[in-house]
């Protein structure tokens, strides 16, 4: 405003690269889950055999400095998922168990 300076503080979403890789479920999730999108937005379809409560999935290409910020969503019914990312990994836990063919939408963003 006026002269006064102004100090903006920026927060740069990190890009990195797919090449139309996906992230895998690397544990949990039901017997033979799938995922589909790349690291930074994905959806995973929980197993048959039973419940799940946890899936983790590793990232296609780590997050070079950070671990990003993950949000899920489970369709179908209202849970709580709790998400605890590093720079490789996401494992989502559910306080409800997820049922089998359940979707989990999950978005990633990384800063530097």
């Amino acid at each position: 405003v006026g002269a006064e300076p102004v100090t903006v503080a920026q927060m740069k979403s990190q890009h990195i690269v797919h090449s139309g890789t996906a992230p895998t479920i690397t544990a949990g999730g039901g017997t033979s889950p799938t995922i589909a999108g790349t690291d930074e937005a994905f959806t995973i379809t929980v197993g048959t055999g039973g419940i799940a409560a946890t899936v983790t999935v590793t990232f296609a290409n780590a997050f070079t400095t950070n671990a990003p910020a993950c949000t899920a969503v489970h369709e179908g019914a209202i849970l709580v998922l709790r998400c605890v990312s590093t720079t490789t990994t996401v494992t989502i836990d559910a306080a409800t168990p997820l049922s089998a063919s359940g979707l989990i939408r999950v978005i990633c963003r990384g800063w530097e």
